[in-house]
């Protein structure tokens, strides 16, 4: 008994001495969102009530999202754990409400619909080797790649990785890698999952190689991410600093999908009866392979820039095997637009009371450009549009904030033909559409 009496004190005293290193941090917000869809077809109703538009839908969501977490270290060693608030306002694939991984916000409804989720929990090694500083981060983490994470055209700053994350620097040289675990693949059907498989020797050795469900295409495996990043940072002077970086994305995962027509299904509910509703498509985004060029600067008078450029491998629109979908016939050989590009600057910053800025970002994103999933909600695939974003504080640590987004469909193909957009037909695009996305927000947070 004196025995446990002892250890807990002991406890109690090196839990008190390490408190000083622990760090706690968390936010909270709220944001107003209205959206309008529309996809120019003017189509009217021809039953009552007659005459009424169903070519423009309009949404309007309130939502909340919140954040806390704790960090600390000893030595050479780094950890952190944290919660928050799992998203489901995305608007991947048209589905409001879905679960995201690309958006912490929550959509308010009073009905107890509030969840929270790991964000991250990490443990990280540092060592110094003279000039050359090297760390490794392990667990569910913050990308470690270096991305445009103010327009986040790439990757969404939401979406927390599980896996390996590492970093080099050497002056102004530095180099940043990854292995990140996305998922599972099991052979059973090779249906996709969380980062667990199961398999026996038969079931992975049953079919023939390159088959549905055979060997050459669903054996049990993790889903992958492999990425490297050099880059070079120049100080010109205490107000001019560039920073350009080239890094190269190799995707070990066939499970995602990318839906073209501004990437949002439903604006006309496709219940209209003379409207041959709006045609998606949904084209495979089988192991991707991205180059990436990001070059950033900072400025004199609070100015920055952001250019980022994305190219993917070559992907042909016959590129389907989604379950739903017509197979198209004479666009096999059509090349889907496989580039995304980003330029944006913002004048201003805010840390403190009574800071404001203002941003803006052109952005064009080629159907199979990125994964939808994994890059910013606002900005899905197949779009292209321009994007502004104004911040005020209030005070220390709480600002307000408002944003709007004005975008259009990129890719005008006929994906049952190949052609252009021709004559309407049962979930065929029709004449002359073309999705347009406007979106408003206003945002209050806080932070600490």
């Amino acid at each position: 008994m004196k025995k446990l009496i002892v250890l807990a004190v002991a406890s109690l005293i090196a839990t008190s001495a390490h408190a000083a290193e622990m760090k706690w941090s968390g936010s909270a917000g709220w944001r107003y969102n209205y959206s309008k869809y529309d996809d120019k077809l003017g189509t009217k109703t021809t039953t009552a009530p007659a005459g009424k538009n169903i070519s423009e839908q309009f949404n309007k969501m309130e939502n909340i999202r919140a954040n806390i977490g704790v960090s600390g270290g000893w030595d050479s060693v780094e950890w952190g754990f944290g919660v928050r608030t799992t998203g489901n306002t995305g608007y991947n694939n048209g589905a409001i409400g879905q679960a995201t991984a690309n958006s912490d916000y929550r959509t308010v409804n009073g009905n107890g619909d509030l969840a929270l989720g790991v964000e991250q929990a990490w443990f990280r090694y540092l060592r110094d080797f003279g000039s050359l500083d090297m760390s490794v981060t392990i667990g569910r983490q913050k990308n470690a790649m270096a991305f445009d994470d103010k327009w986040q055209s790439l990757f969404d700053r939401d979406v927390r990785w599980d896996g390996f994350g590492w970093n080099f620097k050497f002056g102004m040289f530095g180099l940043n890698a990854a292995q990140y675990i996305t998922g599972a693949k099991n052979s059973a059907g090779g249906n996709a999952g969380a980062s667990s498989y199961t398999y026996t020797e038969s079931s992975n050795a049953t079919a023939a190689a390159g088959t549905p469900g055979g060997v050459g295409g669903s054996q049990a495996r993790f889903t992958m991410l492999y990425s490297v990043q050099p880059y070079m940072n120049w100080k010109f002077s205490d107000e001019i600093e560039t920073m350009v970086a080239v890094g190269y994305y190799m995707w070990m995962d066939d499970t995602n999908t990318n839906t073209s027509g501004g990437g949002y299904k439903s604006s006309t509910l496709n219940t209209g009866p003379t409207n041959a509703a709006i045609s998606t498509y949904e084209l495979s985004m089988h192991n991707p392979r991205q180059l990436q060029i990001l070059n950033t600067w900072t400025l004199p008078y609070n100015l920055s820039f952001v250019g980022e450029l994305v190219m993917n491998k070559t992907v042909l629109l016959g590129n389907t095997n989604v379950a739903g979908y017509p197979t198209p016939n004479n666009n096999v050989d059509k090349k889907a637009g496989n580039t995304a590009l980003t330029l944006g600057m913002t004048y201003g910053k805010v840390t403190k009371a009574h800071d404001w800025s203002v941003g803006y970002a052109f952005v064009n994103k080629g159907l199979a450009s990125v994964i939808d999933v994994y890059t910013w909600d606002k900005h899905l695939p197949d779009n292209i549009g321009h994007h502004v974003a104004v911040t005020y504080a209030l005070a220390d640590n709480f600002h307000l904030g408002f944003k709007g987004h004005w975008m259009h469909e990129k890719e005008k193909v006929d994906f049952s033909t190949g052609a252009a957009y021709g004559t309407a037909g049962v979930n065929r695009n029709q004449t002359g559409q073309n999705q347009h996305t406007t979106q408003y927000e206003l945002t209050a947070g806080v932070m600490f």
